[in-house]
């Protein structure tokens, strides 16, 4: 397993084509799950991310790639929001590579990396039916908290998302 920072075009690819998988699962579950209708195309909103990819660029933020005998397997990403706390982005592991520790990987790298800054926090949204990653979190020391404003969903999801926060002690 090889997890290393974005950088290259191709690396960029692999991150447009990763997005619009994690989009395309997210809203088809949005919808099949708690019957929200979602009228978003998954390519144009990768597209979106795609356009403001300099916000995941080191130093201050982070995007990793997670690679299995020369396979792109996941990624997750990391932002700094405000002047004190990171917001962990986009972490998906494709299905016919769950279950092998990928995910837990990368967040033991994102949390390592925002440990190395000023912040005094990472904070992160998901999907109540997202229970697998929510068990992660949790491991990891991370408590659930109530909504943020800076997050990516639209308040109006808000009684379908579960809001976490980890205190690094900075």
């Amino acid at each position: 397993m090889k997890i290393y920072q974005l950088k290259t075009d191709k690396d960029k690819a692999h991150f447009r084509e990763l997005s619009i998988e994690y989009f395309t699962y997210m809203f088809e579950n949005l919808t099949a799950k708690y019957g929200i209708p979602i009228d978003i195309d998954s390519a144009e909103y990768a597209d979106q991310s795609m356009a403001s990819l300099e916000k995941f660029a080191p130093p201050t933020g982070h995007l990793l790639l997670c690679e299995i005998d020369g396979e792109i397997a996941g990624m997750g990403g990391m932002i700094p929001m405000g002047d004190n706390y990171w917001e962990i982005k986009r972490i998906y592991v494709r299905p016919q590579f769950r279950g092998k520790g990928i995910a837990r990987q990368l967040l033991e790298q994102l949390i390592m990396l925002a440990r190395e800054g000023d912040y005094s926090a990472i904070r992160l949204e998901t999907i109540q039916f997202m229970t697998a990653a929510q068990r992660l979190y949790r491991t990891f020391g991370f408590e659930e908290i109530g909504v943020y404003e800076e997050g990516e969903m639209p308040t109006s999801l808000a009684e379908n998302m579960v809001y976490f926060e980890l205190k690094l002690g900075c």
